[in-house]
């Protein structure tokens, strides 16, 4: 494995590890040691995917599995998945899966 991916995979587990927590690249990269800017274009170019969207992606993975498995409100989900409100949480879950959350649950209730 070459220094680039072993980068990226670093990154990647520590996303999914404090997936719900919110934090800025720079608490990212101090968390790991990198330069930033690095960061971001190594994790990129092996990705495919900002930390920021690879962030929200793991952010909207849980809140997927929370719909489908539970009763929790939409406004309960989107604390527990690290976004400061339900309104923020809707436009980023929208804009990953293609439906609102109400919808996706209501289309994948207990199915998962």
């Amino acid at each position: 494995m070459n220094a680039r991916q072993e980068l990226a995979d670093e990154v990647e587990r520590h996303i999914r590890e404090n997936c719900s927590k919110q934090f800025s690249l720079n608490e990212l990269a101090e968390s790991i040691h990198i330069n930033k800017y690095h960061l971001l274009r190594t994790f990129k170019a092996v990705t495919g995917y900002t930390p920021l969207q690879y962030h929200n992606k793991c952010r909207c993975d849980k809140a997927e599995k929370l719909l489908a498995e539970t009763d929790f409100s939409v406004s309960y989900i989107a604390l527990e998945t690290g976004f400061n409100s339900a309104s923020h949480f809707s436009r980023v879950f929208s804009g990953i899966k293609g439906k609102t959350p109400t919808q996706f649950r209501a289309e994948n209730q207990n199915i998962i």
